[in-house]
């Protein structure tokens, strides 16, 4: 057979480690927290030497910082794409979008532990919040243009709210999801979210 290009073995190898350091960094952060998690312990479970490590990310910091990008990029494109669909009425489109959140975090709860983790979004001033909430303002605004939520509410003080509660809500849910069931979850949320915002429709 054909001898594969070195080229392409060096690029498939890097990605590879990249890779293991990602998924090793995200265990460690998820389970010692930022403070609690090693640069060297992070290599040493990856396989590779600590200098690997610091070769693709610059340091500790960088791979965190990778990290919560894939995480934050990955909720904001689940949450706009329930976002997108035209619901009937205020409950529909808000569970819809509560259940995108709570889905993702369940299928990435390690990485969901690092990015909703208080003290993350306190020392990195994680800009996910802010996009969160300018994604909700969307669609407050669009809720009202369509009489679904009431003219009264502020869509920007009223987003604050309920990314505030969201992400407080799916930080909890993370580390005691055993314990709660999705369902529960999704409909107090939903019920919290839409109540005291409805529309006369």
């Amino acid at each position: 057979g054909e001898r594969e290009d070195p080229v392409n073995i060096r690029e498939k190898r890097w990605r590879e480690t990249h890779e293991r350091l990602m998924t090793e960094g995200i265990k460690a952060f998820a389970r010692y927290g930022i403070s609690g998690t090693r640069a060297a312990d992070v290599a040493r479970a990856a396989g590779v030497a600590v200098g690997t490590l610091y070769f693709h990310f610059g340091d500790k910091e960088g791979l965190l910082r990778e990290i919560l990008e894939r995480g934050s990029t990955g909720l904001l494109e689940a949450v706009e794409a329930a976002s997108q669909v035209e619901a009937e009425d205020l409950e529909t489109g808000v569970r819809m979008q509560v259940e995108a959140m709570a889905d993702y975090v369940a299928a990435t709860c390690p990485l969901s532990r690092v990015l909703f983790d208080p003290r993350t979004i306190e020392s990195r001033s994680l800009d996910l919040e802010e996009k969160m909430i300018a994604q909700q303002e969307a669609s407050i605004r669009a809720w009202q243009e369509r009489g679904l939520v009431r003219l009264d509410v502020d869509p920007a003080m009223a987003a604050r709210a309920r990314v505030g509660m969201l992400m407080n809500v799916m930080s909890w849910w993370c580390r005691n999801r055993r314990r709660t069931p999705r369902e529960e979850v999704v409909g107090t949320l939903v019920r919290l979210c839409t109540h005291g915002m409805a529309g006369p429709g």
